[in-house]
């Protein structure tokens, strides 16, 4: 019995370590946006040399436009990579404001991290697909 009491806080301080990160499954996010458009995607190659040494890195960048209130702030996450005939990468199309206010058009570019290939590109909000690039061409770098 004095041994479960002993036990039991150390089990429970995992669990709570979990429990608290409500951040870790933020994928779903409140939408204001009303349209979007204009969706490219590719993988260069970038020189990020400071010194002598060459130094690069690969990336995906995707850029494009979507329609929100004035006041939002609209940026672009990584999300999750589905796994179907190929990998489709989501990428999150975040806005963050009042939602109120005039439509305007905001454009968006994000840089992240590339996977090895590509079925396609599925850009959501909220809990919706607002575009798909299914073309993502790998570009020479600088």
């Amino acid at each position: 019995m004095r041994r479960t009491r002993l036990l039991l806080p150390l089990l429970l301080l995992p669990s709570g370590c979990l429990l608290l990160n409500p951040k870790a499954m933020d994928v779903y996010s409140p939408c204001h946006a009303t349209a979007s458009g204009n969706w490219r995607a590719h993988v260069s190659r970038i020189s990020i040399t400071m010194q002598k040494a060459p130094l690069h890195h690969t990336y995906l960048f995707v850029e494009g436009e979507v329609t929100a209130p004035e006041g939002d702030q609209v940026s672009l996450e990584r999300g999750p990579v589905l796994q179907l005939s190929g990998p489709v990468q989501q990428i999150l199309v975040r806005t963050d404001g009042p939602g109120t206010g005039a439509l305007a058009t905001h454009p968006v570019q994000g840089r992240f991290k590339p996977l090895k290939r590509y079925g396609s590109i599925s850009l959501r909000c909220g809990d919706g697909i607002i575009g798909t690039i299914r073309d993502v061409p790998r570009v020479e770098g600088q």
